[in-house]
């Protein structure tokens, strides 16, 4: 039996990510033969394959915005492909995801269990979905006719530096375009990535595609709510309107992941956590009560 873990997007609501996983894995002791994720899911995933659930509860409750992007000077902006940059957050999957751990994850996939993490990422010029992934560069996917013909399956082995380019396709899958830069992966490639989100919100569908029989999932977007009658809401600063725009395809990737999902395994066999209510104000702001809230809620939700 193969057990996967799929873990969506949310910016600084991956705390609550991590308050599920350190019920899940840290005490529980759940183990993952392949494990998911998107966005802030992306930033996650390598950490729970190290089982390092310690490490992740220390960054989800410490990091503050400045340490994830910085905006750039109305100069700047211009001639760049974003309003922020995100040499922060680059500097932080560096930090912790050392040539080491990388190498540590790359055994595991070779090893006689194959043990993988996979990213989505989105392709921005032909808005494909590439999943990076650290097993092999010859991969089986024994289920791969669920999948979307257009999707692309990319080992990071296959790279001039394969820890460049898994750190490369985490940075991308987490990058909010506009607000974000796009980003190149592997470095030497054409393709220009951005957040994986856009497309598959919650990255389930392929852990079924590589002959995962069960998932256990952390969807951080709420339930389908009536959308026929939507809150008022002043959005004010290119910032803001950009991250709500993006906020909504992101909600409506997310019922479709949900379904897609749903539709890839047994009945029986998924296991979803979400929040029920509003658990962070603002996803793009990392503000450590908030977090350490957050983090404390997936705990509970968990048990």
């Amino acid at each position: 039996m193969k057990k996967a873990l799929a873990l969506s997007g949310g910016g600084s609501k991956g705390a609550y990510t991590v308050g599920v996983l350190k019920k899940w894995v840290q005490e529980e002791g759940r183990e993952y033969d392949i494990v998911a994720g998107a966005s802030t899911g992306a930033l996650i995933a390598p950490m729970v394959l190290l089982n390092d659930i310690e490490r992740l509860e220390n960054i989800y409750t410490s990091v503050r915005t400045t340490d994830i992007y910085t905006l750039r000077p109305l100069t700047k902006i211009l001639s760049s492909t974003s309003l922020t940059s995100t040499l922060p957050l680059w500097n932080l999957i560096k930090k912790h995801l050392t040539d080491e751990k990388v190498a540590h994850l790359h055994s595991l996939g070779r090893g006689a269990k194959k043990k993988i993490i996979v990213i989505g990422c989105y392709r921005l010029a032909d808005s494909t979905i590439n999943y990076f992934h650290t097993g092999p560069k010859n991969l089986r996917l024994p289920n791969s006719k669920i999948l979307l013909p257009d999707t692309v399956i990319t080992s990071v082995n296959s790279a001039e530096n394969p820890a460049d380019c898994l750190r490369r396709a985490i940075l991308a899958s987490s990058n909010q375009p506009a607000i974000m830069p796009t980003l190149t992966v592997p470095r030497e490639s054409r393709w220009q990535y951005v957040d994986g989100g856009l497309r598959d919100a919650l990255p389930g569908e392929i852990c079924a595609a590589l002959g995962a029989d069960s998932l256990d999932a952390v969807m951080l977007t709420l339930a389908p709510i009536d959308r026929s009658a939507p809150p008022y809401k002043k959005y004010r600063g290119i910032f803001n309107v950009a991250a709500q725009a993006l906020n909504s395809l992101i909600k409506m990737s997310s019922d479709r992941s949900m379904s897609a999902t749903s539709a890839a395994f047994a009945p029986g066999t998924v296991h979803v956590v979400r929040p029920e209510s509003p658990i962070i104000k603002d996803s793009n702001k990392f503000i450590i009560k908030e977090m350490k809230a957050a983090l404390a809620q997936g705990y509970r939700d968990a048990q």
